[in-house]
C-alpha cells in the first residue's frame, strides 16, 4: 500500500491476500500508513504540492487558507484532494477580485477550471469553499446552514428563485401590488415568497414591530398566537439567505421595533449577531432570552464540554456583543434554552 501524488492511496490486495491468514499481519500492513485515529497520513509530496500553490496563489485569501492546510496537515488528513483544493484557492483568488460583487456559482466552478456544477448545491467544492470561508472568518463550526450563510456573504450565488423567505403581516409584493400575504396572514397563514418576488415588497400599513424567528416549528406556533396581528414575522430559517435580508431591509424602515426569537446555544446567538451586523440595527431578543434560560433551567439541553469552552471564549472575545448575558446564563445553568422549549401561558 502507498500513497500516490493526487492524494490517493494505492493498495496490494495480492500482498494483503497473502497475508489474509494473519489478522494481524494484515492490520500492520494498514496501520503503517495511518494515524492513530485511523485518518490516513498526508504524503511529503502532498504537501509540497500545497506548497506550490501557495507560492501560485493570486489573493491574501487563498494564501491564508492554503497556510492553514500546510500546518494542519502536517499529521493530519487533508480536507480534499490537491486538484479541488486548487480549484478552491482560485476560487478564492476571483472572491477577492470581485470584493464583493455576486457571481453566479456556475459562472465561478467554469473559471476557476472545474465544472460549472463544481460549486453548485450538492457537489463536493461548494461544502469545501464553504467550509474554507468559515476558516478565514473564524465563525464557529461548519453546519450545513453556516456553509450556506458564508457563501452568500461572500457572494456566490444561486438563481433568485432558489432564496426563499418565508413570511406573514401585512404585505404586498408585485407590481402593481398583490396583497394575498396580508389575505393569508388573517387566515394564520404564511407564504413563501422567492427573492424574484421581493422586488416590489411593501408594507401595507405601519407595523408595531417585526419579529424574526430561528425556526420553522417556533414561527407556526407564533402564527397559532396570532402574534402577526401587530407585527411582521419573518422566518430565517437558520442563519439568514438573501431573501431573509433583502424583505428584512425593505421592512425594517417602516417599522418601529424589532424581536428575535432564536435558541440560546452559540449558534442561535451567532445568528442573532449575523442579523444585526446585515441591518445594522440591534435586536430586542424575546422569550430565548437570559432570565427564561433561569425561569426554564429544568427544560435545558445540557452544555457539552466543548460547548462550554466555545461559549467561554466567544464572552472572553465579545463580552459586551448582542447575546453576552445569555451565554452567562447558559453557562451558569448548566445548559441552553431551545425555541420549541419555551412554554408560559402569557403572549404578547
Amino acid at each position: 500500500m502507498r500513497s500516490t501524488p493526487n492524494g490517493g492511496w494505492t493498495i496490494n490486495l495480492a500482498g494483503l491476500c497473502r497475508k489474509a491468514g494473519d489478522a494481524q499481519a494484515v492490520f500492520d500492513a494498514l496501520a503503517v500508513f495511518a494515524q492513530p485515529d485511523g485518518t490516513p497520513s498526508v504524503s511529503e509530496a502532498q504537501l509540497e504540492q500545497l506548497r506550490a500553490l501557495l507560492s501560485q496563489a493570486g489573493s491574501e485569501l487563498s494564501r491564508r487558507w492554503l497556510n492553514r492546510l500546510i500546518n494542519d496537515a502536517n499529521g493530519s488528513r487533508l480536507a480534499g484532494d490537491v486538484n479541488e483544493i486548487a480549484w478552491v484557492a482560485r476560487a478564492l483568488d476571483v472572491l477577492a477580485q470581485l470584493s464583493g460583487r455576486e457571481i453566479h456559482c456556475s459562472d465561478l466552478g467554469s473559471r476557476v477550471g472545474a465544472s460549472s456544477k463544481y460549486f453548485r448545491p450538492g457537489a463536493a467544492g461548494r461544502r469545501l469553499l464553504a467550509d474554507a470561508l468559515i476558516t478565514l472568518n473564524g465563525s464557529g463550526a461548519p453546519t450545513d446552514q453556516a456553509r450556506e450563510a458564508a457563501l452568500d456573504e461572500a457572494g456566490v450565488r444561486l438563481s433568485p428563485t432558489a432564496y426563499a423567505v418565508l413570511v406573514a403581516g401585512p404585505l404586498s409584493v408585485g407590481e402593481p401590488p398583490l396583497d394575498f400575504p396580508r389575505a393569508l396572514s388573517e387566515r394564520k397563514e404564511a407564504v413563501l415568497l422567492s427573492l424574484q418576488n421581493l422586488a416590489s415588497a411593501r408594507l401595507l400599513e405601519t407595523c408595531e414591530e417585526v419579529l424574526t424567528i430561528e425556526n420553522e416549528a417556533s414561527f407556526l406556533s407564533a402564527l397559532k398566537e396570532s402574534l402577526q396581528a401587530r407585527r411582521i414575522l419573518v422566518a430565517t430559517g437558520g442563519f439568514p439567505n438573501r431573501a431573509v435580508l433583502s424583505l428584512l431591509g425593505q421592512v425594517m424602515p417602516h417599522t418601529h421595533s424589532w424581536l428575535h426569537w432564536g435558541d440560546t446555544d452559540l449558534a442561535g446567538i451567532r445568528i442573532a449577531r449575523m442579523l444585526e451586523s446585515r441591518l445594522g440595527r440591534r435586536p430586542e431578543l424575546f422569550r430565548c432570552t437570559a432570565m427564561e434560560v433561569r425561569r426554564l433551567k429544568g427544560r435545558l439541553i445540557p452544555l457539552s464540554p466543548e460547548g462550554r469552552r466555545e461559549m467561554a471564549a466567544d464572552l472572553k472575545e465579545y463580552p459586551a456583543a448582542l447575546g453576552a448575558d445569555v451565554l452567562r446564563a447558559d453557562l451558569a445553568e448548566g445548559g441552553w434554552l431551545e425555541q420549541e422549549a419555551w412554554e408560559d401561558d402569557e403572549v404578547l
